[in-house]
């Protein structure tokens, strides 16, 4: 496990490298590391055999390493364990053994420059000195800038997610160690989409969850229908980290008039999502995403949540002005955990809405662009075309003219839509939808057999969804006070009543027309679907 981090760690230290950096919340996975590196062989040769291993952290101080690394049976705390990290530094600077330090959540930023200074002296008299051999590796849970007197020496390493192999290794290990029994083990479809479930979780948190599933059993037993812990485990990973949103909706296309041909675009793409593994394994590539544009209220928000709800899988909103942080690199930082989280919580889908809200700027003069905005709309777009794992993009936009063009070409989306104003037909289904819903939801009974819902759809032209779901509101609250105010009386709804209310209303269209012409022109003028027809 760890494989290729350890190889690139031993590869640097080979080529002269001796400072590193490892941001990485999980110690589990940095201690797993330097336990490999210990046993690290290079053509049969044991290059770290004699190194000490000496951990330091500002809760403990240090401790030196005799056996296998932070096993605390075979681990003593150093003579003068409380010195203060600066003290420390300069006892190991004058020992010329060879010696690993780990130094944890040191917190980089609030390092005196005395411990600069002497982490910069051993990391190059290491390189500069035969008879000096330290190899110093810094690892921080949560991004922290580096000190710029360091930058030139450190090199960063990161930790990939675990592959599947790996996941599968921590399974059986747990298994067989543990003594459980477990049906599935040896069924290698069953295993595969109960591996594919783990995607994104640290070793740790794998081990957890393992535990929690067995616990609930009143037997040793790992069952396949225990995934449901996997996602509860991902749900706190999303609510904990505050930048990406679990958002929960009955919504689902049954419920929305018209949009006929995104309905029907989306069905084949739920076929895929149904069962991801068999998919990849039949040479299927994984759908990306769409991009819908439209007007406000013409249902892109609802379809986003009907997705969702279509591929049976969780719906996840990334607010990408919520990343933008208050030091230099933490928006960068904050968007490379936000797009591996969505990864980790996988399949899913990802609703980015008003994503031109997002990205304002990229369309004008280079002197007025944001260099941060700059940057992680080019991590946005290096994620989107390289990722290969099963997170669904829907991105909605009112304005398609403030998004770059960058955004729009093919690779980025499977396919791009925009959502016009319902026609006639779609307008009929979203009142018949509205009303329908009312005594579903609220239990009502309204008699609607006095209602002509194709002379409502006729009278109605240039109404949006939610227009169409104002006028319907404004109706059953006018009739409840009218109940209210004559004794429970209430007089059946007719086309007449719900049409009066529509002219106490304006539509979208008598207040945006020359805007939404001009948009529509754009659509067409870039070759967008239309997801009604």
């Amino acid at each position: 496990m760890y494989n290729k981090e350890v190889e690139k760690i031993a590869t640097y230290i080979q080529a002269s490298h001796s400072l590193f950096y490892i941001q990485h919340s999980d110690f589990f996975a940095v201690r797993e590391i330097i336990k490999e590196l210990k046993k690290k062989e290079v053509e049969k040769i044991e290059i770290f055999k004699n190194y000490k291993f000496y951990e330091y952290t500002n809760a403990l101080g240090s401790s030196i390493e005799y056996g296998e690394p932070f096993d605390s049976d075979e681990s003593e705390i150093e003579d003068g364990y409380s010195k203060e990290l600066d003290d420390w530094l300069k006892d190991k600077f004058n020992d010329a053994s060879p010696k690993f330090l780990v130094l944890k959540d040191i917190v980089t930023t609030n390092l005196s420059s005395q411990s600069i200074s002497y982490i910069k002296e051993i990391a190059e008299k290491t390189v500069t000195s035969n008879d000096f051999d330290t190899i110093i590796i810094i690892s921080e849970s949560k991004p922290i800038p580096f000190p710029e007197e360091l930058e030139s020496l450190v090199t960063i390493v990161d930790i990939e997610p675990l592959c599947e192999d790996d996941i599968k290794s921590t399974i059986r290990k747990f298994v067989n160690e543990n003594g459980i029994k477990c049906d599935f083990i040896d069924n290698t479809d069953r295993l595969n989409e109960f591996v594919y479930s783990f995607k994104g979780l640290q070793q740790n948190q794998i081990e957890q969850i393992l535990c929690t599933a067995v616990s609930k059993e009143n037997e040793l037993r790992l069952k396949f229908d225990q995934q449901t812990l996997v996602l509860e485990e991902k749900e706190q990973l999303i609510k904990k980290s505050g930048i990406l949103e679990i958002v929960s909706s009955t919504s689902d296309f049954g419920k929305i008039g018209g949009l006929e041909y995104l309905k029907n675009w989306l069905r084949d793409k739920e076929v895929i999502f149904k069962d991801v593994v068999e998919a990849q394994n039949f040479g299927v590539s994984i759908p990306k995403g769409i991009l819908i544009a439209g007007m406000p209220g013409c249902g892109k928000s609802l379809a986003a949540k009907a997705t969702a709800k279509l591929f049976n899988v969780p719906l996840v909103r990334l607010d990408i002005g919520s990343m933008l942080g208050k030091y230099v690199g933490e928006s960068e930082a904050n968007m490379r955990k936000a797009l591996s989280l969505s990864e980790s919580f996988s399949p899913c889908v990802l609703w980015i809405d008003e994503i031109e809200k997002a990205f304002a700027g990229m369309n004008a003069d280079e002197a007025v662009q944001s260099e941060v905005v700059v940057r992680l709309f080019g991590q946005f777009l290096t994620w989107m075309q390289e990722k290969n794992s099963a997170v669904f993009i829907v991105a909605t936009a009112n304005n398609i003219n403030s998004l770059p063009p960058e955004l729009l070409r093919k690779g980025r989306f499977d396919e791009l839509f925009f959502v016009s104003l319902p026609t006639e037909r779609e307008r009929k289904d979203i009142f018949k939808i509205k009303f329908e819903s009312k005594n579903e939801s609220k239990k009502g009974n309204w008699d609607l057999s006095q209602i002509d819902f194709d002379k409502l759809a006729k009278e109605t032209n240039g109404c949006s969804g939610s227009d169409i779901e104002s006028i319907v509101n404004t109706a059953i609250e006018k009739k409840y006070i009218d109940r209210k105010r004559n004794d429970n009386a209430v007089s059946p709804l007719t086309t007449e009543y719900i049409l009066d209310i529509k002219k106490s209303k304006k539509s979208i269209s008598e207040m945006l027309g020359d805007k939404i012409k001009k948009l529509e022109e754009k659509y067409k003028e870039l070759h967008l679907i239309n997801a009604s027809n």
